[in-house]
């Protein structure tokens, strides 16, 4: 059986890449939800993540214990960030060959997604591949990059010396000293006001939807109230008609 043309697979190539551009991922399952995405859609054998750090390397995924070791070594190279683009290399024997790609996230960290084949690969596969992948890491990049541009904003605003400016400061003590909310909490708060669900909530710091709810949930019990839609009030009565003034 002929294999599949790109035009045959559009369907298959336009759901992996909403998929490596959809925002709505939090960002701690995004970079496996690619890798999972690649692998189906080059009909790989396995996959793995890697992210790289000045600390070395973190691997997650099925694959990951193939990324140890002098193995592992070979497969995302001996620089702390290995370089941007796509790397293949193939077996020995020719049984079996890894693709890898890599982008930057911020100055000295990167990320790269790695595609196992356990068997055979003509060239006319690994071109086909490759193609694919070229399609592919221009999303990647830009969506990574995206993606830590909002962790560096969410960080600057969590850290207690920015904080306190974008709270007006009067709010934030209130909030603290009346009702027992930490800094995080203080900060969830400015972002239910805003009208934020909890996976935006989880998005912008950071954190899984699971965490931002037990945030929601903290603060919900510390206001002692049951709904988003009475914090305004809850926060300061004098002005109930709206979010408070500096949040």
């Amino acid at each position: 059986m002929p294999n599949p043309s790109f035009e045959d697979r559009a369907t298959e190539i336009a759901a992996t890449i909403k998929v490596l551009a959809d925002h709505h991922i939090s960002d701690a399952h995004w970079p496996m939800a690619c890798a999972d995405a690649l692998c189906a859609l080059a009909r790989a054998d396995d996959c793995a993540i890697a992210r790289h750090t000045p600390g070395g390397p973190r691997v997650d995924g099925r694959a990951a214990r193939r990324l140890t070791g002098v193995r592992g070594t070979a497969y995302l190279g001996e620089q702390f960030v290995p370089s941007a683009g796509i790397w293949l290399r193939t077996g020995s024997t020719g049984a079996s060959s890894v693709v890898r790609v890599t982008v930057y996230t911020e100055p000295g960290h990167a990320l790269s997604l790695l595609l196992f084949f356990d068997r055979p690969v003509t060239t006319e596969e690994e071109d086909r591949v490759r193609k694919l992948l070229e399609i592919a890491e221009p999303v990647i990049a830009s969506s990574a990059a995206f993606r830590s541009q909002l962790t560096r904003q969410a960080t600057r605003t969590s850290h207690p010396a920015a904080r306190t400016p974008g709270l007006g400061g009067e709010d934030a003590v209130r909030l603290r000293d009346r009702y027992g909310l930490t800094g995080r909490e203080i900060e969830v708060t400015r972002l239910l006001l805003r009208g934020e669900t909890n996976r935006e909530i989880a998005d912008r710091l950071n954190i899984s939807e699971h965490t931002a709810r037990h945030h929601t949930e903290r603060v919900l019990g510390k206001l002692g109230i049951r709904s988003r839609a009475a914090i305004p009030r809850a926060v300061n009565p004098q002005r109930s008609s709206g979010p408070f003034r500096n949040l």
